[in-house]
């Protein structure tokens, strides 16, 4: 919060937030990837602890028991990769490698204000997997799917295509 009309108006100028009052999150991985910061008029949202609970998810996050209520609480669709997580490689494909082109597409502001990202152990939950439309266990992961609050609007990923930057572009 900033108290001084004159640095609130640097900050607007640098584009350090959008007008005043305003309020911008800066995230570790924001600064290091050079991404554009979340920023908002107070004025213009309606829960700022609502905004700060979305905002500062993860760009591409592990979804687990204890966090799967932040991501559900955005009310947007989320884009979910199944990985076999206890190893490096989920059926010889580099799990980095599959986190890293996800990531680039979560970065992508067309998505990033419209869905959430995130990743689980494809294993572990094989259930939520198969309910997505990703069947066949352990030996059809890697697995990329998207889940809504709908469930006519659950799809996944075709097998087919190759789960590249593109590829999921497309999807």
């Amino acid at each position: 919060v900033i108290g001084n009309e004159a640095l609130a108006a640097a900050c607007i100028d640098a584009g350090l937030v959008d007008g005043s009052p305003g309020v911008t999150l800066s995230r570790e991985e924001d600064i290091i990837t050079n991404t554009t910061l979340k920023k908002a008029r107070i004025d213009t949202i309606p829960s700022l602890t609502q905004w700060l609970d979305t905002a500062s998810l993860p760009l591409l996050g592990q979804v687990t028991p204890n966090n799967f209520i932040r991501y559900e609480k955005t009310n947007k669709p989320m884009v979910l990769l199944f990985l076999d997580t206890r190893r490096a490689q989920t059926n010889g494909i580099s799990n980095s490698a599959l986190l890293e082109e996800l990531r680039t597409v979560a970065r992508d502001e067309s998505f990033s204000e419209r869905l959430v990202f995130g990743y689980l152990d494809g294993i572990l939950y094989a259930d939520r997997a198969r309910a997505l439309g990703i069947y066949g266990g352990k030996s059809k992961l890697p697995g990329l799917a998207l889940n809504t609050k709908h469930s006519e609007i659950q799809a996944a990923f075709p097998e087919s295509l190759p789960l590249t930057r593109e590829a999921m572009r497309a999807f």
